[in-house]
């Protein structure tokens, strides 16, 4: 039996509001990351360039992270958009890979290696890389990305009536079409029914949260 969320929602929610239900917590070993990034796809030449990153590790991180991006996303008249983590990661497994990144950064700051020396100024930086790598992935969840508006109602009766999940975790309205990030399955049915159409899977990525412009 598919557990489901009770509607559909065809607004871009209130993005604490959405984090703080699509966000599990009850593995310690997991956090989640928030990402704020300006994009050229959304803004014209000479537009403010921004990346910010935030490990969420509990449920009270996820206001804090998002006021912080977004006071910090201030340039006006530049377009910003907020991320939320598909999956959660697994600190454990980041711990172990990180410290081989690390080892691999002493070790080229001993050859003298500027970049190896400028990420060796920056580890909260190459934390939270290692953090985004697939293989530190926690839960298995995955993204079916409609950038097709006119195939959203037929993917969604799919997903739910015969896409072999165990969860749909949600569905949320991006800036193009629609995601719907479910648990990790069998998606071979889904991409042979819409073969051709503007559907992608995605295994490991980001959800939307928002996307908005400070007032000129």
């Amino acid at each position: 039996m598919i557990d489901t969320i009770d509607t559909i929602d065809t607004t871009v929610t209130y993005p604490i509001a959405f984090a703080m239900e699509y966000c599990d917590f009850s593995n310690p070993n997991h956090v989640w990351l928030m990402k704020g990034i300006s994009r050229s796809k959304d803004n014209q030449k000479g537009y403010a360039r921004f990346f910010r990153r935030a490990v969420i590790t509990c449920p009270e991180d996820i206001e804090e992270s998002y006021s912080e991006i977004r006071q910090l996303a201030c340039k006006t008249g530049t377009v910003y958009r907020i991320y939320l983590s598909l999956n959660s990661r697994d600190v454990v497994k980041a711990n172990f890979n990180y410290v081989k990144r690390l080892m691999d950064i002493t070790a080229g700051v001993q050859q003298g290696l500027a970049d190896q020396l400028a990420k060796s100024k920056k580890l909260g930086s190459e934390w939270k890389t290692e953090l985004e790598q697939r293989r530190n992935r926690g839960t298995k969840r995955i993204l079916i990305d409609v950038d097709d508006p006119s195939l959203i109602d037929e993917v969604v009766d799919f997903v739910e009536n015969e896409l072999p999940t165990e969860k749909i975790h949600a569905y949320r309205k991006t800036p193009n079409g629609f995601a719907i990030s479910v648990e990790a399955c069998d998606t071979r049915g889904l991409m042979s029914k819409f073969k051709g159409k503007d559907i992608d899977i995605q295994r490991d990525s980001m959800i939307f949260l928002e996307r908005f412009q400070n007032a000129l």
